[in-house]
This record gives C-alpha cells, sequence and structure tokens, in this order.
C-alpha cells in the first residue's frame, strides 16, 4: 500500500472516530429565569420549572437543588426546597420539574407596607383587599449539573396600589 493511500485511509478513519465521540457528547439541558415559576394555593407553595433542549441531539441527565431566599438582592440561600432529577430530554423536547412545599418552610415574604392612613375604626382597610394574591413573594436559587445556576426572583405580582403613590413633575 502506497504512502497516499494510508494516509487517506488513516484520516477517513479518524475523521469518524471525532464524529461519533463529538455525537456521542450530549449537551446539558438549558434553565433561562423566565422557565421558573410558583404558585401558592391555601397553605402549599408549588414551584415549577422547565428545562429545554434546544440541541440535535438528546440532554444529559441533570440532578440539583432549589434553594429558597427571602425577598431582596444578594442575600444568601435560606433553605433546601427540594432535590430534583431531570431525565434526558430528546431534542427540541422540555421536562418540567414540580415540587410543592408548606409555605411554613419558606422564608417570610416580602412585608406589605401601607401609607399612614389608616381605615375606619372597626372598619377593613380595602387597599390590602385590592393587592393580588396570595402569593408567596421571594427568590429562589436553582443549582444543577456541572456550575449550571439560575436565579429567579419575585415570581407573581407584587402588590402595588396605584393611587397610593405621588410624584412631582
Amino acid at each position: 500500500m502506497n504512502f497516499r493511500v494510508f494516509q487517506n485511509i488513516f484520516f477517513i478513519t479518524i475523521s469518524s472516530v471525532l464524529l461519533l465521540v463529538s455525537a456521542a457528547i450530549a449537551a446539558p439541558p438549558v434553565l433561562t429565569d423566565t422557565d421558573i415559576s410558583w404558585q401558592q394555593t391555601g397553605g402549599d407553595v408549588t414551584f415549577s420549572f422547565v428545562f429545554r433542549n434546544p440541541e440535535a441531539t438528546t440532554s444529559d441527565q441533570v440532578t440539583g437543588v432549589l434553594n429558597s431566599q427571602e425577598f431582596g438582592a444578594f442575600l444568601a440561600n435560606f433553605g433546601i426546597i427540594c432535590n430534583f432529577t431531570a431525565p434526558p430530554i430528546p431534542p427540541a423536547g422540555s421536562h418540567e420539574v414540580t415540587c410543592t412545599v408548606p409555605l411554613s418552610s419558606l422564608p417570610s415574604g416580602a412585608e406589605v407596607l401601607l401609607p399612614a392612613a389608616k381605615a375606619a375604626p372597626g372598619g377593613s382597610d380595602d387597599r390590602i383587599a385590592a393587592c393580588p394574591g396570595p402569593n408567596w413573594f421571594g427568590n429562589v436559587d436553582v443549582i444543577f449539573g456541572s456550575g449550571g445556576q439560575v436565579n429567579a426572583h419575585l415570581a407573581g405580582n407584587v402588590p402595588v396600589i396605584k393611587s397610593l403613590f405621588h410624584s412631582k413633575n
């Protein structure tokens, strides 16, 4: 066999091996802050987050932890909400992870602050009744795979009553 034929066979073999190896390496799924939500129902809060696979090959399985944080910025984790495993996801597919925990296991939500004006004695304050809810106001931190991390803050409506705020022009 001459050198040129040997060189071509060697190149084709190496190229085929590299192609097979690259096809066998699965990418981790993708999670963004817009794929994370939660809703309070009675005394429980259900967290939901959706991993997506934008790749042309099946993704890796991914394990991780969902942590709670108080409402605010640059705060430490309060505690673990749940540990999770998302299975391999087919190309262009997604997988939703949910976990439900008692509200009492989460840090206090955002405090409702109203202006100094008070309701009539013995009456109710209609401003509080106008606030959307119920929902836990806080932050979550999803840590998954080999260094994947996504933070979501608030997920829900912050109770703001427009008529209570004034501005100067």
